[in-house]
């Protein structure tokens, strides 16, 4: 009975340190998961983007969708752009429009225009853009979230330059990095250690045979 109670004490001791790891693993990898994804889903690490230049410059942004941009430049020209290139050769460059009739954004819901970017209040804030504001507009994109998907903030720069910030923001992006940071990569770190300690048992074992 003595022995019998010394082995079960000396396994019970065995399968307390496996426990403890796995589950403050698992917690850890679960929050630091939840972190990243929670500020990547916030758009902490998207960065704004540049436009080409246009020759003289864009003086007023006309309007906008979640991928493409109208402005109007120095001299009075009018002049599109698409971030979403597809088969198009000529993109992402300066289309000129002859008639604003041509202007036909895709606009699932409203655009919003203010002075800076700061100040416009989407499913997602902007990082700080450097330089000076002029005009800025935030539209939303239609695919494949209409309700909650990806948004484009377009600003133009006091010197001309039109720079955009784009997120995509939906709900099923959301679901996923929940899934993702919650399930899938805690399991998978539960399982890493499990093999671990499978294997110094097994090399415990060996070694006392």
């Amino acid at each position: 009975m003595e022995n019998v109670s010394v082995k079960d004490q000396s396994q019970s001791r065995d399968r307390l340190p496996y426990g403890v790891v796995v589950f403050l693993a698992t917690l850890f990898t679960c929050l630091a998961a939840n972190a990243i994804t929670l500020s990547a889903q916030s758009g902490l690490f998207t960065t704004w983007e540049t436009l080409p230049g246009l020759p003289s410059g864009a003086t007023h942004i006309i309007d906008a969708d979640g991928d493409n941009v109208w402005v109007e430049d120095g001299e009075g020209n009018l002049f599109t752009l698409a971030l979403r290139c597809g088969e198009d050769s000529h993109c992402p460059e300066w289309q000129r429009v002859n008639d604003l009739a041509e202007i036909q954004p895709v606009q699932c819901h409203p655009t919003k225009r203010g002075a800076n970017c700061t100040s416009l209040k989407g499913s997602s804030s902007p990082s700080p853009l450097s330089g000076e504001v002029s005009e800025c507009i935030v539209a939303n994109g239609c695919f494949p979230d209409p309700e909650y998907g990806y948004e484009t903030y377009f600003a133009l720069l006091s010197d001309g330059t039109v720079k955009y910030w784009q997120h995509g923001s939906g709900i099923l992006g959301f679901v996923f990095n929940f899934v993702l940071s919650s399930v899938i990569l805690p399991f998978i770190v539960a399982v890493i250690i499990s093999i671990i300690f499978l294997v110094r048992h097994v090399a415990k074992r060996n070694k006392a045979g």
